[in-house]
């Protein structure tokens, strides 16, 4: 089996994004919903950073236990993308899939297209419910807009064998492949995984170094998906000169600044900024699961472009990596 640091830097590239699920044995279909399924508690999103009228509700019935990292790692590689996409316009179903399982994201009907907000705010408060409850199984997650439902996330175990078989019988062919230039797999030219690593992604390269402030793993991953879901609604091309999204409830600090306001290009986009973010999370995992805070700077072209940083927020007494975690209930 492969070590969890080659399967993140092999497999969560998004060219593994595709328009249909892999065949896999699969949580409820979403063309068979019925009521009995939905959890008799709706679950809210008492996580903020989405409105009190968007909520999530898990399936009761539920499949095999999956394997934590890659649970977590394909929800925020998914969350990446669709936080990249139009926020308020409707974009097409999409499976992310990898060596472990699969993630749906679509609408209330099967194979139908979800709105962009409503991916971004169900991904969001599905990675809260899993941290929070310590629950990784094959399930669905109903999302629900003033009680109606408006899409479905899936994480489907991936059987093997049914995966062989689709392939030989040429079923593949028919799943189409989505461009993947928002959000690509970058290559890491040095990695030292006590002191930090040097990406690559086209023009831009970015290096992020550990702090030597140790914090917990929900807190780091969850200061990631709420800045993503700020980031968001803004148009992926857009520069960006200062980034602080308020991230107080997980007692965090992240902000990314162009450190010479500069008015001609290059500048930082939202959308380079979404692959530095993503990347915060594998890169802790691949340094064997050292979670910790972080110091970033960002180049476009060789030309410094953002200078940042993710922190946790001592409180009196109680060191950042101690500290209370994120609560699904």
């Amino acid at each position: 089996m492969l070590s969890f640091q080659h399967f993140v830097s092999l497999n969560f590239s998004l060219s593994a994004i595709l328009i249909a699920a892999i065949s896999s044995s699969a949580a409820l279909p979403v063309g068979s919903l019925n009521a009995s399924d939905i959890g008799s508690t709706i679950w809210n999103t008492s996580l903020g950073y989405a409105p009190d009228d968007f909520t999530v509700a898990p399936s009761r019935s539920t499949g095999a236990e999956l394997e934590k990292y890659p649970c977590l790692m394909q929800a925020l590689t998914a969350l990446g993308y669709v936080a990249s996409q139009d926020f308020d316009q409707s974009m097409p179903p999409v499976s992310f899939g990898g060596p472990y399982l699969s993630l749906d994201v679509e609408g209330p009907i099967e194979k139908s297209s979800i709105e962009g907000k409503y991916a971004v705010w169900g991904l969001y408060v599905v990675m809260g419910y899993m941290l929070g409850q310590k629950d990784f199984r094959a399930r669905a997650f109903y999302l629900q807009w003033q009680g109606d439902l408006v899409g479905v996330i899936r994480f489907n175990e991936l059987d093997q064998m049914n995966i062989v078989a689709n392939t030989k019988n040429g079923l593949d062919r028919s799943i189409q492949q989505i461009d993947t230039s928002a959000l690509s797999n970058p290559t890491a030219i040095s990695i030292n995984s006590t002191i930090g690593g040097t990406f690559v992604d086209g023009d831009l390269t970015y290096n992020i170094e550990f702090s030597g402030q140790d914090l917990t793993e929900t807190r780091v991953f969850m200061t990631v998906c709420a800045a993503l879901v700020e980031v968001a609604p803004e148009p992926a091309s857009t520069a960006i000169q200062d980034f602080e999204p308020d991230s107080s409830r997980f007692r965090t600090e992240l902000e990314l600044k162009d450190p010479f306001s500069r008015t001609s290009p290059p500048f930082l986009t939202y959308q380079q900024m979404i692959k530095i973010l993503v990347q915060i999370p594998a890169f802790c995992l691949g340094a064997g699961e050292r979670w910790g805070g972080v110091y970033m700077s960002a180049y476009v072209n060789h030309i410094v472009v953002a200078m940042g940083f993710l922190l946790g927020v001592r409180r009196l007494g109680i060191s950042a990596s101690n500290s209370s975690d994120v609560s699904a209930s």
